[in-house]
């Protein structure tokens, strides 16, 4: 490019999952998600807006670094990658790894992620041939959990299915934070964790599989 402007301008800033079909006529339709941080107070679906360039990523960019001040008196190097980690999903959730062709369906969050995984194996796996490991875990009876209860309508009900979706994330979380513990490893192997349905990629250690088998015992 011959101008930081023209670099600019020939971005796009189509947001992740911009490509939104009705069942299956093949109709792309005319709404997306936004690009901003995700906020409480933000619903579905959004208006296409066409003219969403160079402002929305200097002004996305502009909140990102703003955020970054709160790791300033973070002293565990854990603590810091974690606050990292989650203020890279805040503001990059939504945001296309890449503009090349059209469709944008991984985010940058979801690829400085993945990348922290394959890393985290590449270096502490045993087996340099076969270093990735894939855990896949499902706490069943989320459904049931979340929503049963003898009236089908009662005051609190929004409340309470919160806070039971909200036990059911502590859950795959803490599940993380204990297996992270026992195999002597940083917590960012998680590749997908959510609804109770979680995948991890670990790295390819001896003594894995009898290390996990007795970890889910316990």
């Amino acid at each position: 490019f011959d101008s930081e402007e023209e670099a600019f301008d020939s971005l796009s800033t189509s947001p992740v999952f911009s490509k939104i079909f009705p069942e299956d006529n093949g109709i792309e339709s005319n709404y997306y998600y936004p690009i901003r941080n995700l906020k409480t107070g933000d619903s579905f679906p959004f208006p296409k807006r066409e003219k969403e360039k160079k402002e929305t990523l200097i002004l996305q960019w502009e909140g990102f670094v703003e955020a970054l001040k709160s790791v300033d008196n973070l002293q565990s190097p854990l603590m810091l990658l974690a606050k990292i980690k989650d203020l890279v999903f805040e503001w990059c959730w939504c945001i296309p790894y890449t503009n090349i062709g059209s469709n944008d369906d991984i985010s940058i969050y979801d690829h400085v992620s993945a990348t922290t995984v394959i890393l985290l194996s590449l270096v502490l796996s045993d087996n340099k041939e076969k270093p990735f490991r894939f855990v896949v875990g499902d706490l069943s009876g989320i459904q049931k959990f979340i929503f049963q209860s003898k009236n089908q309508v009662f005051h609190g009900a929004a409340r309470t299915f919160r806070s039971r979706s909200f036990i059911i994330s502590v859950m795959s979380t803490a599940f993380k934070l204990g297996l992270s513990d026992r195999l002597g490893i940083i917590p960012f192997f998680d590749l997908i964790d959510a609804g109770g349905r979680f995948t991890f990629i670990l790295p390819n250690m001896e003594g894995l599989d009898e290390m996990l088998s007795k970890y889910q015992e316990d």
